[in-house]
């Protein structure tokens, strides 16, 4: 799982998400996919790995890769948030305390 933490100029970690491909980061959620393998029936309780590839990445690997499940970005996050119960509320006090904290 390519999610990586960069330092800003003050120290801050700055958490981005770089491409299993070609390591380099995608900015914005529509230029990447998140890909997980698709598991067999035989497998229950399988740990899956997130690979995040960007679209041109993504493209040359589409016709080799094996059975896989492609999810955008946006939708593996707001999944993501769900499994660790984060609620709309806590996200808008999050984002109030990151707003104040920067600006």
């Amino acid at each position: 799982m390519a999610i990586v933490f960069q330092l800003d100029k003050s120290g801050n970690p700055s958490p981005e998400i770089t491409c299993d491909g070609c390591g380099g980061v995608i900015n914005d959620h529509t230029h990447g996919v998140a890909i997980l393998e698709a598991p067999g029936a035989e497998e229950p309780g399988k740990v899956l790995k997130p690979i995040f590839l960007c679209n041109g990445c993504e493209e040359k690997t589409d016709k080799t890769a094996g059975p896989r499940r492609k999810v955008p970005i946006d939708q593996f996050l707001v999944q993501m948030v769900n499994n660790v119960q984060l609620l709309p509320t806590d996200l808008e006090a999050v984002g109030r305390r990151m707003m104040a904290k920067h600006w």
